[in-house]
Protein backbone atom coordinates (compact mmCIF):
# COMPACT_ATOMS: atom_id res chain seq x y z
CA UNK A 1 0.00 0.00 0.00
CA UNK A 2 2.73 2.25 0.80
CA UNK A 3 3.77 1.85 -3.17
CA UNK A 4 1.14 3.59 -4.69
CA UNK A 5 1.30 7.24 -3.37
CA UNK A 6 4.69 6.81 -4.72
CA UNK A 7 4.06 5.78 -7.95
CA UNK A 8 0.97 7.87 -8.04
CA UNK A 9 3.00 11.23 -6.91
CA UNK A 10 5.49 10.12 -10.05
CA UNK A 11 2.76 9.93 -12.63
CA UNK A 12 1.71 13.05 -11.62
CA UNK A 13 4.65 14.60 -12.16
CA UNK A 14 5.67 13.27 -15.20
CA UNK A 15 1.87 14.03 -16.80
CA UNK A 16 2.73 18.03 -15.26
CA UNK A 17 6.28 17.83 -16.57
CA UNK A 18 4.45 16.84 -20.23
CA UNK A 19 1.64 19.18 -20.06
CA UNK A 20 4.37 21.94 -19.55
CA UNK A 21 6.13 20.84 -22.48
CA UNK A 22 2.40 20.66 -24.43
CA UNK A 23 0.80 23.58 -22.75
CA UNK A 24 2.77 26.37 -25.53
CA UNK A 25 1.57 24.52 -28.33
CA UNK A 26 -2.19 24.15 -26.56
CA UNK A 27 -2.28 27.38 -25.91
CA UNK A 28 -1.20 28.47 -29.23
CA UNK A 29 -4.20 25.80 -30.82
CA UNK A 30 -6.91 27.07 -28.28
CA UNK A 31 -5.97 30.45 -29.13
CA UNK A 32 -6.25 29.91 -33.08
CA UNK A 33 -9.75 28.10 -32.52
CA UNK A 34 -10.80 30.77 -30.41
CA UNK A 35 -9.89 33.32 -32.77
CA UNK A 36 -11.46 31.20 -35.75
CA UNK A 37 -14.64 30.74 -33.73
CA UNK A 38 -15.11 34.58 -33.42
CA UNK A 39 -13.76 35.54 -36.96
CA UNK A 40 -16.86 32.98 -37.86
CA UNK A 41 -19.42 34.28 -35.38
CA UNK A 42 -18.83 37.85 -36.88
CA UNK A 43 -18.82 37.16 -39.96
CA UNK A 44 -22.10 35.27 -39.78
CA UNK A 45 -23.43 38.49 -38.35
CA UNK A 46 -22.25 40.13 -41.25
CA UNK A 47 -23.94 37.61 -43.04
CA UNK A 48 -26.83 38.62 -41.75
CA UNK A 49 -26.63 42.56 -41.84
CA UNK A 50 -26.04 42.02 -45.64
CA UNK A 51 -28.72 39.83 -46.33
CA UNK A 52 -31.05 41.76 -44.12
CA UNK A 53 -30.97 44.66 -46.74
Amino acid sequence: GGKTPGLLSVIVAYVAGISILVSPLTALLLLAAAVLIGYLATNRRLVRKLTAR
